[in-house]
């Protein structure tokens, strides 16, 4: 797990039913990647990504670049009637952070807000030609900056 990687022994997300009863944990143990790290995210960050981006946060790991996340910290699970192709999704859980903020509806704010230029904003970062990645080269300027001279 990504997070795990990249975290010191602690929480990195949770979840509470509807009661608020805690429901589940997930955490890291205490062996962690030691290396200068920029998280990059976006609008189309969302869900365990965006869970990872707020553990990344709390723990302090880094920095985080680019615009603001989805805002979807949600457990649903689902279910179709082939009979008439009806269905529902019910909602079971609502996941938080380790410092127990809930960011459903919310999002995560970049700790460096940058936009991608227009003609770039709905292109996977693979279809971005080199070098014209404004996040991206702002996240290799930035992790640059923290090595060894």
């Amino acid at each position: 797990m990504v997070a795990d990687t990249l975290l010191g022994e602690g929480i990195i997300a949770y979840s509470e039913d509807k009661n608020g009863k805690r429901a589940s944990e997930v955490k890291s143990d205490a062996a962690e990647l030691n290396v200068p790290v920029v998280l990059l995210v976006n609008a189309n960050t969302a869900s365990a990504s965006e869970l990872v981006a707020g553990a990344f946060r709390d723990f302090k790991k880094g920095t985080i670049v680019g615009k603001r996340t989805f805002g979807k910290a949600i457990g649903q699970i689902s279910r179709s009637y082939s009979e008439d192709g009806s269905g529902i999704v019910l909602t079971v859980a609502t996941y938080f952070t380790p410092s127990g903020e809930c960011i459903h509806g919310v999002g995560i704010a970049p700790d460096v807000e940058i936009s991608l230029e227009a003609e770039y904003e709905n292109l996977t970062p693979d279809k971005i030609p080199a070098g014209e990645d404004a996040q991206l080269e702002k996240a290799f300027e930035l992790v640059r900056s923290k090595l060894p001279q």
